[in-house]
């Protein structure tokens, strides 16, 4: 009969009811009867089984851990192989890794077609203009650049003539670079900086020093988007200046030869000069760290700026007050210590109206010089006619 039956196969009939409950009598029996004879060899050998079991699944997750082991470990041999490589590449100039791009050169414009202008700088600046202009030292130099080139405005379809290549125009014709502001003891600026200092000081002459609102308008951003600078490789965006500047094919070719250079691409590459098969790197140009690039620019060859230079116009603007120590209309104080003549500060010290000390002119006093220490004082040119009758018996003289 079989053991264990249940009650489906009971009414199903393949068992009889009463094989079945004499089955579960005898099971019952079995239990009793090991419970008197060896529970205690049962137990131990339900402990070894289960051992047995916990054993072999170890055993079976080291085998798994050291498989997994193997192949992560060749995995990462792979990975760090290919890293290596990569490496040596990045140092090694190869063709399959270094992208190319055909030079392309810009037509020379017929000059019967566009109308070039001098930009007119402002003969004579208020004195306000000129105490403004004096903050810079290199602004002269600036000034002069402005006065020598000439201008038109691009067509719809030309971009205008980049900060970097006007400033390139700058320093090869022979101009210093801007010089920051503040301390002497300062980090060399990197090309970056000297750019944005030049583009400062050009957009100080744009509003301050041209009366003409036509050749402001020069001055001013350029409107089309897009690279100005993939023809010589340049993926990325350079600010234009809403003009392009007049200049001979040498002198153009020179400022794409710098360009060149500073983007990475070999001198002994463009020694036989740069045509149209010519063949430069293509990226982007970044110029934070140049300043030894910036620093050794030169100025033109002679020939170069003979084709140039253009005859100067009897109206270009004097700008020798730049370079002098005292302005035109400033007089300086004589020898005996009485100044002959003296500008008042429109802003007052915040102690001058508090039981003040009037004086008739002359220098503003600091406090503590006052004829009374402690007292501040109020000079009679800050005040009306009104008032100064009125405060008259206040006067330090009297």
């Amino acid at each position: 009969m079989k053991g264990h039956a249940k009650e489906d196969q009971v009414r199903s009939g393949q068992i009889l009811l009463k094989d079945k409950e004499g089955n579960d009598k005898a099971d019952e029996a079995a239990k009793d009867a090991i419970s008197h004879h060896g529970e205690g060899i049962v137990k131990a050998a339900n402990w070894y089984t289960g051992r047995h079991i916990l054993y072999t699944r170890l055993i079976k997750d080291i085998h798994t851990h050291l498989i997994e082991g193997t192949i992560l470990r060749k995995k990462l041999l792979q990975e760090n192989q290919a890293k290596e490589t990569n490496k040596i590449w990045i140092f090694r100039e190869d063709e399959r890794k270094t992208k190319w791009a055909n030079y392309q050169q810009v037509a020379p414009p017929d000059p019967s077609k566009f109308v070039w202008q001098k930009l007119q700088l402002a003969r004579t600046p208020s004195v306000t203009k000129k105490r403004k202009a004096k903050v810079s030292p290199s602004l002269s130099e600036v000034g002069k650049f402005l006065q020598e080139i000439e201008l038109r405005e691009p067509q719809e379809n030309e971009f205008g003539c980049t900060w970097l290549e006007m400033f390139l125009l700058f320093r090869k014709l022979g101009h210093k670079n801007p010089v920051p502001e503040g301390r002497a003891a300062r980090a060399k600026p990197s090309a970056k900086k000297l750019i944005q200092l030049f583009k400062k000081q050009v957009r100080f002459f744009a509003r301050n020093f041209l009366p003409d609102e036509g050749q402001k308008i020069l001055l001013k951003a350029g409107g089309k988007k897009g690279y100005a600078l993939k023809r010589l490789g340049i993926l990325n965006h350079f600010a234009q200046v809403n003009c392009l500047i007049k200049l001979p094919e040498e002198a153009r070719k020179e400022l794409d030869y710098e360009i060149l250079i500073v983007n990475g691409n070999k001198k002994k590459n463009l020694e036989h000069g740069l045509s149209e098969r010519l063949q430069v790197k293509e990226g982007k140009l970044l110029l934070r760290n140049k300043s030894a690039w910036a620093r050794r620019l030169r100025a033109f060859e002679s020939e170069v700026l003979e084709k140039f230079t253009v005859e100067k116009s009897p109206a270009q603007t004097d700008l020798s007050w730049l370079a002098a120590s005292v302005l035109p209309d400033e007089e300086v104080e004589p020898a005996g210590g009485v100044t002959k003549k003296c500008r008042v500060s429109p802003v007052p010290c915040p102690h001058d109206f508090v039981q003040p000390v009037v004086v008739p002119r002359g220098r503003k006093r600091a406090c503590t010089e006052a004829p009374l220490k402690g007292q501040p004082v109020l000079r009679m040119s800050m005040l009306s006619a009104k008032l100064k009758e009125r405060f008259a018996h206040l006067c330090a003289d009297g």
